[in-house]
């Protein structure tokens, strides 16, 4: 469990204003495509009806929430990756119905380049990527157009937050070196509630250690190269899950896929990868 004191959850808040763009501030009506048990879900309900606006979610029919973007002309959404694929299968599904945003804001996970080049054309040009966590919150951002040449990058690092790449004796690499990420925020927690096995784990002098790999270049923009928790070993041969994943989801008709590894008959383990197609694959093009 995560606590914040009332200090804290004002702070978060307030840095909403500058982290998603100048136009962010001037919002009154959001659709959020996220929980509300999500912590970046949890602010921006406090935010959005603190300042008189209207929250929407989604409704108990697809058609009817689509609808609702045209009668009460909404103008940001905030969505995870996933969601944000759900609700383009959505909007393929109607194609009549006119969904047009202000801005859209994506975080909770890596958001594919496939995916982004889906998004602006379809839903809003203004795309905002960000990268975060419940303990240490946003960390960093950047419109999605300016970084997707980039291969894994989330954003840059925001003011009021300080990132490294570590090496496993979390000393710090220099800029383009992967490694561990760690963060230090103002307006990070320092542990768990009554978890101090935990706490121990993921918080070490002040740093907070999400799990993941990557690097950081020298103008500060993050890059996001995978989980420590699924690097894949093949035969000794050794590489993060969701690189594999992003290389299948850019291919075609693919819309989604994970990997993982299994045993063969013999039982050496072997990458095999789900996908989730809108149509049919060649499958030695892909391979």
């Amino acid at each position: 469990a995560v606590a914040l004191t009332h200090r804290l959850a004002m702070a978060r808040n307030a840095r909403f204003e500058y982290l998603f763009g100048h136009r962010h501030p001037t919002y009154s009506r959001m659709y959020l495509n996220i929980g509300i048990a999500a912590s970046t879900g949890y602010y921006l309900l406090m935010q959005m009806l603190g300042r008189g606006g209207t929250i929407f979610f989604r409704g108990d029919g697809i058609e009817n929430t689509l609808r609702s973007f045209e009668i009460f002309r909404i103008e940001v959404m905030k969505a995870t990756p996933t969601t944000l694929a759900h609700f383009l299968a959505m909007c393929d599904r109607y194609p009549l119905i006119n969904v047009h945003l202000d801005t859209v804001v994506s975080g909770g996970g890596l958001l594919p380049r496939p995916l982004a080049e889906r998004v602006r054309p379809r839903l809003c040009s203004h795309l905002i990527t960000s990268y975060g966590s419940t303990e240490s919150a946003i960390n960093a951002t950047a419109p999605a157009h300016l970084i997707s040449h980039k291969e894994g990058a989330v954003g840059y690092v925001t003011p009021g937050a300080r990132i490294e790449i570590v090496d496993e004796a979390d000393r710090p690499l220099p800029p383009g070196a992967e490694g561990i990420v760690r963060v230090s925020s103002e307006f990070a927690v320092d542990r768990y509630i009554d978890d101090p096995v935990e706490s121990a784990k993921v918080f070490r002098d002040g740093w907070f250690y999400p799990g993941d790999l990557g690097s950081l270049t020298a103008e500060n923009l993050l890059i996001i190269s995978g989980r420590q928790n699924s690097v894949l070993n093949a035969g000794g041969d050794k590489i993060t899950a969701e690189k594999i994943e992003a290389a299948i989801a850019s291919f075609g008709p693919v819309r989604e896929a994970a990997v993982f590894m299994t045993a063969n008959k013999q039982g050496i383990e072997e990458i095999w990868a789900a996908v989730v197609s809108a149509g049919s694959i060649d499958t030695d093009a892909l391979r």
